[in-house]
């Protein structure tokens, strides 16, 4: 059971048990959550409602787009790092094969970034 209100939800497939869904909490905070453990496990804590949220293919990145302030930011989901921010964006997904590229639309322009 989650008890703040849930922003964004995203489900992240994988082999049987490996499966699993991130919730983007409306006081920032993202969880995991497995389909064997009832319980939520936290990933980080970012400063803003969350939007729109995104892992990379291996899961170690985190892109998430705040509400308050359309801002990017790409988090590394083992150090907690802020690694990458940038304003104004509309939306961001990871390449399905190489976690190192990101693309991410702002301000009508298409962008593309490569770790």
């Amino acid at each position: 059971e989650l008890e703040i209100p849930v922003c964004v939800l995203r489900v992240y497939g994988g082999c049987s048990g490996s499966e699993c869904i991130i919730a983007g909490m409306c006081n920032g905070e993202i969880k995991k959550v497995f389909p064997t453990d009832v319980q939520p496990k936290h990933l980080l804590t970012h400063t803003h409602s969350v939007r729109s949220i995104n892992f990379s293919i291996r899961r170690q990145y985190v892109a998430l787009i705040d509400d308050e302030n359309q801002q990017l930011f790409i988090y590394d989901s083992i150090t907690k790092k802020t690694l990458f921010k940038h304003d104004q964006v509309d939306s961001a997904v990871f390449n399905g094969q190489l976690d190192e590229i990101l693309c991410f639309s702002s301000q009508g322009r298409l962008m593309v970034l490569f770790n």
